[in-house]
C-alpha cells in the first residue's frame, strides 16, 4: 500500500534519500516564503486595480488562513490513507496552482478563491513536509527543519523587494504572483 511505504522512513544511512527529501523542502518552504510574502505588498495596488476599501482587499488574507486551517485539519489524515509524498506533490501544485490563478484573476472574488486553494495547498503540504523532514533527517531532524524555516523566511523577506521592484518599474502587483507560481514548479 503507497500510505505504508510513505510512512516507512529512510533506512539509516541512506544519505541521498536525506538529501533529496531536504533540498525539495528547502525548495518548498522558499516558495511558500515568496509565495505567502507577496501578498502584503500587494494589497494597496490590489485594492485600487478592483476599486474596493480597504477592509474588503484585508480578506485576501483571511482567504489564504481559512485555506490552511482547513488543510491542516485534513491533511494528517490524509497523508496516512495516500501518502506523504502524494500529499506534498498535491500541495505543491495547489499552490503553484493557486498562485498563478491570482496572477490572472479578472475579479477581487477570484482573487479569494484562488488564495483559498493557495492556503488549502499551503496547510496540507507543509505539515507534511515537516514530517518528511523528521524521517528523512532522522537524528539531524532538528536541524533540517530549522534550515527549511530559513528558507521560507529567506522567501518571505525576498517576497516584498519584489514586489517593491515590480511596483517601481511598473509592472504591477500580478507578475509577483506569477513568480512565485514559478517558484513552486522549481
Amino acid at each position: 500500500m503507497a500510505a505504508e511505504v510513505d510512512l516507512v522512513p529512510a533506512v539509516q544511512g541512506d544519505a541521498r534519500h536525506t538529501r533529496v527529501v531536504v533540498s525539495a523542502g528547502l525548495a518548498f518552504y522558499l516558495a511558500l516564503g515568496v509565495g505567502l510574502g507577496v501578498t502584503g505588498p500587494s494589497l494597496v495596488p490590489m485594492r485600487t486595480d478592483f476599486g474596493l476599501p480597504y477592509a474588503t482587499v484585508a480578506l485576501v488574507l483571511v482567504a489564504t488562513g481559512i485555506g490552511y486551517l482547513v488543510g491542516a485539519l485534513v491533511g494528517g489524515p490524509l497523508s496516512d490513507r495516500y501518502g506523504r509524498r502524494r500529499l506534498m506533490i498535491g500541495g505543491t501544485v495547489g499552490g503553484c496552482l493557486g498562485l498563478a490563478a491570482v496572477a490572472v484573476a479578472p475579479s477581487f472574488e477570484m482573487v479569494f478563491v484562488a488564495k483559498v486553494v493557495t492556503g488549502l495547498a499551503y496547510g496540507v503540504a507543509e505539515p507534511t513536509l515537516t514530517a518528511l523532514l523528521a524521517d528523512a533527517a532522522r537524528e539531524k531532524s532538528a536541524r533540517a527543519i530549522n534550515i527549511a524555516q530559513i528558507a521560507f523566511a529567506g522567501g518571505a523577506l525576498l517576497a516584498p523587494l519584489m514586489v517593491g521592484g515590480l511596483l517601481a518599474s511598473g509592472l504591477g502587483w500580478r507578475p509577483g504572483f506569477a513568480l512565485g507560481a514559478g517558484l513552486f514548479v522549481l
